[in-house]
This record gives C-alpha cells, structure tokens and sequence, in this order.
C-alpha cells in the first residue's frame, strides 16, 4: 500500500470515530485533578473537554444511585458546581451524557478530620520530630486503607519505610487564623497483612513555625512566628 493509501486510510478512522462520537467527551477532571481523591464534599469544580457542540448532561451517582444532575451548555464545560453538599467518606461517580457519548469519572470525599485532637512530640526542643506508630494487622483482610493527615508544620508520612504520596511541603501554605488543608492517601498497597506496619511521620518548621515574609521596615526584623510547637493530627481506616 503507497503512502497515498495509507494517508486516505488514516483519515478514513479519524472521520469514523468521530462520527461514533468516540473520545468527543474526554478529560474529565475535579478541581483540575484528573485523578480525585478525598476531595471536599462543598465547593468544587467540574470539567470535561469535549469535541461536540453539546447539550451535556451532568451527574453524580453513588453507586447506581443518583445523586445529582445537571444541564451543562459548552461554555460552562471548563467550569461548573452542583448544589448542596456532598458526604463524607464515601465513593462516588462523575458522568457526563451526550446524545452520543457518555464518559466517567470516579472520585471519594475526604472524612471530617476537624474535629480530631492534635497531639505533639514530649521532647518540645527537638527539631524536625518523627512520630511513630505500629499497628499490627494479624489475620485481617485488608480490603482498602485510608490515612488523612494534616500537621502545624510540614509533615511527610512514611509506611514501612515507603513515602505516603508524591506531594511535598505538606500540608501547604495556610491562614492558620482562617483554615488549615488537611491530605488523603490511599495507603492500601502500602500496608502488609498478617506483619507490624509501621508508621512514620516527619516533621519541619515550614510556614508555620519560622520566621517568613518581609522584613520590618522600623525594626529591620522578619515578621513574626505562626506558632511554636509542632503539632500532628492523623486518621487511619482500615
């Protein structure tokens, strides 16, 4: 076959899978994650990318349930919310609907961890303290695991001697008189059955205890300290 052929030919599929509205719905993404994962239950955003003209129909379903749906024009493609909350701790599904095309994505929200205790290292002089925990999970199947964290100071997480996701300077910049982000991870491959898992968590100054930001026009001196201790707060459901 010349080149000729094979040029009309490739050009033969591309006009085909458009026609079947193949990959005409694509990138779904929640707040700009194509990968979601213990995401909020409020105040997010949803995308797609698509190469029809629409109308779309959005929705959310948990399990074969639905929960919630929408009619989504192509301007509003790159960016829109659904109302009402959703809930903690739970998978869920997001759909867009085409009259020719139907693409999904599937998501879990985060627990409520506000409302967990912090606790800190008995030494308050140490610098960059690493917390320990091991659990032993003799005779369990362990179906999914789950570790949601967030620290006063940065904070990497390790599980037996592996590093818990791909972020670093954990857990962000915050307003620490505002709001404090906290992480979810699946730690499911990283836990070992019938073994003692352990637990590591490092710690560091970061934003909230050193000294950041413009230095004092009167004083000369930088601005002052968030806070003083380190502080850690961790849940982990297995």
């Amino acid at each position: 076959m010349n080149s000729k052929s094979n040029y009309i030919l490739i050009l033969f599929f591309c006009y085909f899978s458009i026609f079947l509205g193949e990959d005409s719905i694509y990138d779904l993404r929640i707040n700009h994650i194509a990968k979601p994962f213990a995401i909020n239950i409020d105040e997010n955003n949803f995308s797609f990318k698509t190469n029809e003209e629409g109308p779309f129909k959005a929705s959310i379903y948990s399990g074969n349930e639905l929960i919630k749906t929408k009619n989504v024009t192509l301007e509003e493609s790159h960016s829109f919310t659904f109302d009402d909350n959703l809930e903690y701790n739970k998978e869920y599904k997001f759909q867009v609907k085409s009259n020719t095309s139907q693409v999904e994505l599937e998501f879990e929200t985060s627990i409520e961890l506000q409302n967990n205790s912090f606790i800190k290292p008995k030494n308050s002089t140490l610098f960059s303290p690493i917390f320990i925990k091991e659990i032993s999970l003799q005779n369990k199947d362990i179906k999914k695991g789950r570790l949601y964290i967030t620290g006063l100071g940065l904070y990497q997480a390790f599980i037996n001697n592996e590093k818990v996701g791909n972020s670093y300077l954990t857990p962000g910049f915050n307003d620490y008189d505002a709001y404090l982000r906290y992480q979810g991870y699946n730690i499911t491959l990283l836990l070992k059955k019938n073994e003692t898992n352990k637990i590591e968590v490092h710690m560091g100054d970061g934003w909230y205890k050193s000294r950041y930001g413009i230095a004092n026009t009167l004083t000369g001196k930088q601005n002052e300290i968030w806070g003083s201790e380190y502080k850690l707060c961790a849940k982990i459901i297995i």
